[in-house]
């Protein structure tokens, strides 16, 4: 393999990697939006169940 041919798979290589890289930081912002939504929505179930409770205990 010549050197075109090997600095053509280096560049492939790190490109692959930077979209890899950028897809992972992607994900990650994607998961902490999905917690925070998931962490409201038990909070709120939480708020109504004891709202509950405390309806049945009067």
């Amino acid at each position: 393999m010549d050197n075109e041919a090997m600095q053509h798979l280096v560049n492939d290589y790190a490109s692959e990697l930077g979209v890899l890289h950028s897809n992972l930081v992607i994900e990650r912002a994607n998961n902490r939006t999905l917690q925070a939504q998931l962490d409201k929505a038990e909070q709120e179930l939480k708020e109504l169940k004891d709202k509950q409770d405390t309806t049945k205990e009067d």
